[in-house]
């Protein structure tokens, strides 16, 4: 990522082969030419013969006497959608990030293109406006431009001639691995998580090293827009019942959801599980071994739900499966961001 000493340089340059400035992001409402463009650059910025990492920023517009008006992005986009929308159209997957850096209290969007061995030159896997399937692309000088069959020889020679296959080879294969590992249902988050943090911190991984350093701390403050894969359907009501007083009574998951629905004095919420990773476990651990256990009871305010509400208190029941459903929604999120490597 760039430093705000590296973003300065790159301000006092030109656009080239290697840097680009845009004035706003892609326009992906209008899903033809927006997603078309995005593709273009990204197939153009990778291809591209250089020694350097190369960069596309957002947020700057270029003026006609070559200065720059530092406008910043008003709206942002995630870098795994980015990364999903390349990977569907482009081959082979290519190698680039999205981040934001603050900059005179302004964002500004930056695509990164660090110098990555391909086995081959990349090419789009789907006609689109502008892109036709098998071609490559390249910068020349400013322009997004269509390889000729010369230009193409030159492109698969450089790349045969980059060092870094290995690494990279090496990369996926670790990546792999813990995609595999991931599937594993015997193997706890608790372990595998802190060891997926630390490498994706190598690799530069912002949104997966963020991801992992979640889950394993849990949810400090949130919104219910933040962590879908963490909410569930649970019960409310503002009487305390007690479920788990006798341990020779087994309820089962489906009675109790049978009871809870049908007594009046309870009603539905949705609730973000904001637990750390050993927390979750401990609480599935103690459902598998406790037979007289089978309930969370919570005691919050009426004014968590409503800021209407009355100053009362109230309780929430969590239900095993509920517990176990967002432990395993962290295991297939973890799966779908190595998916996008």
């Amino acid at each position: 990522m760039l430093t705000v000493i590296e973003f300065e340089k790159l301000l006092s340059k030109s656009e080239s082969s290697v840097l680009d400035f845009k004035k706003e992001l892609y326009d992906f409402q209008n899903h033809q030419d927006g997603t078309s463009k995005f593709i273009k650059d990204i197939l153009s910025f990778c291809n591209t013969v250089r020694n350097e990492t190369s960069y596309i920023i957002f947020g700057i517009k270029e003026m006609g006497d070559s200065s720059l008006d530092l406008l910043g992005i008003s709206e942002n986009i995630d870098d795994s959608i980015l990364q999903e929308k390349a990977r569907t159209k482009i081959f082979p997957s290519p190698g680039f990030k999205y981040y934001t850096l603050s900059y005179k209290s302004k964002l500004f969007g930056i695509l990164e293109f660090p110098v990555t061995k391909y086995e081959v030159p990349l090419s789009p896997t789907t006609k689109m406006k502008g892109l036709e399937p098998g071609k490559f692309y390249f910068r020349n000088g400013t322009s997004n431009t269509e390889a000729s069959g010369l230009e193409s020889i030159h492109i698969g020679k450089w790349l045969d001639s980059l060092p870094n296959f290995k690494v990279n080879s090496e990369q996926k294969i670790k990546t792999s691995d813990f995609i595999i590992r991931l599937s594993n249902e015997d193997e706890k988050l608790s372990k595998v998580l802190p060891e997926l943090l630390a490498f994706a911190t190598e690799n530069n991984w912002v949104n997966l090293v963020e991801f992992c350093s979640i889950q394993i701390i849990g949810i400090r403050s949130q919104t219910d827009e933040e962590y879908p894969y963490r909410m569930q359907k649970v019960w409310g009501s503002i009487y305390q019942a007690e479920f788990n007083s006798n341990p020779y009574l087994v309820l089962t998951q489906n009675k109790l959801q049978k009871e809870l629905n049908e007594d009046k004095n309870f009603f539905s919420l949705k609730l973000t599980f904001t637990q750390s990773l050993l927390e979750l476990e401990n609480i599935i651990k103690k459902f598998d071994e406790d037979s007289g256990f089978s309930i969370t009871i919570q005691k919050r305010n009426m004014k968590e739900i409503s800021k209407d509400g009355p100053d009362r208190p109230f309780f929430i029941y969590c239900l095993e499966d509920d517990y176990k459903s967002v432990y395993s929604n962290i295991r297939q999120k973890a799966i779908d961001y190595l998916m996008l490597k």
